[in-house]
C-alpha cells in the first residue's frame, strides 16, 4: 500500500475518511464508488482503506486526533469536530476549515481511489489469466501487473505516433513506424518473461499449470487470427 505523503495545514493535524465519492454514470452501483474490469469498487471496501490511511498518518503525530469529514460538500461535522479537539484551530474561520477539510478529503481519497482501482485492475488480469493469487504472492504479481500496463502504455504511444505521422508520412516512413511498434511490443514481451518468472517461480504446480495453459492458449488464439 502506498505511504501518504504528508499534508501541509489541517494534513499537519488530521487524517481523513471518505464515506462517498461521487461518480459519473449510471453503470456504478449505488453501493460503490468505481467499476474496474466489470469488478465495483464498494463504498465499504473504500471506507475501510480511507480508514486504515487514516491510523496509518495519525500515527505520525502521536497524540494528535483523527478527525473524520464524512459529510461532504458542507463539513460541518468535520469543522465542529476539529474546533473541539484541536485548540489551536478553535477560532480559525469556518471558511478556512471548510476548504482544508475539502483539501485534505480530495487529496486523501483520490490517493486511495488509485490505489483500490490498481489493486482491483491486477485482480481482473490474473483472474483473466486463470491464476488465482494468494496473499504471499501479490508482490511479484503487482510488478507482473504493473510492467503489463507499462507495455499497454508504450503500445499506445507508439501507434498514437504513426497515426499522429500518417497524413505527410511516406512509404518509408510508414514502414519505419510499423518497426518501431514491432520493436516496442518485443521489448515488452522480454520485459513482461523476465518479471513473469520472478512471480512463476513463486507459483504452485496448479497455479503454474494454469498459467501454462492461459498462455498456450492465447498461443494457439494468436496463430488462428494470423492464419486468417
Amino acid at each position: 500500500m502506498k505511504s501518504l505523503r504528508s499534508i501541509p495545514a489541517l494534513g499537519a493535524f488530521f487524517v481523513v475518511i471518505a464515506l462517498a465519492v461521487s461518480a459519473c454514470g449510471s453503470s456504478i452501483p449505488s453501493n460503490s464508488v468505481a467499476v474496474v474490469a466489470g469488478n465495483p469498487i464498494s463504498t465499504q471496501a473504500f471506507d475501510h482503506w480511507m480508514y486504515v490511511l487514516a491510523k496509518t498518518q495519525a500515527a505520525q503525530s502521536p497524540g494528535q486526533p483523527v478527525i473524520v469529514p464524512n459529510d461532504p460538500p458542507n463539513f460541518s461535522k468535520c469543522i465542529a469536530q476539529v474546533k473541539a479537539e484541536i485548540p489551536s484551530l478553535a477560532k480559525t474561520a469556518t471558511k478556512t476549515l471548510k476548504a482544508d477539510c475539502q483539501r485534505v478529503f480530495t487529496s486523501l481519497s483520490s490517493t486511495v481511489l488509485d490505489y483500490l482501482i490498481k489493486a482491483y485492475w491486477y485482480q481482473a488480469t490474473a483472474h483473466k489469466l486463470g491464476i488465482k493469487i494468494t496473499p504471499a504472492q501479490e508482490v511479484q504479481w503487482n510488478e507482473v501487473a504493473a510492467t503489463m500496463r507499462e507495455n499497454a502504455k508504450d503500445m499506445d504511444q507508439a501507434i498514437d505516433k504513426r497515426t499522429a505521422n500518417a497524413p505527410t508520412a511516406t512509404a518509408i516512413d510508414d514502414l519505419k513506424a510499423y518497426a518501431d511498434i514491432a520493436q516496442t511490443h518485443a521489448n515488452g514481451v522480454k520485459k513482461l518473461a523476465t518479471t513473469f518468472s520472478g512471480l512463476y517461480s513463486a507459483l504452485s504446480d496448479d497455479q503454474k499449470k494454469a498459467a501454462d495453459e492461459a498462455f498456450n492458449h492465447r498461443g494457439h488464439e494468436s496463430k488462428r487470427v494470423a492464419s486468417r
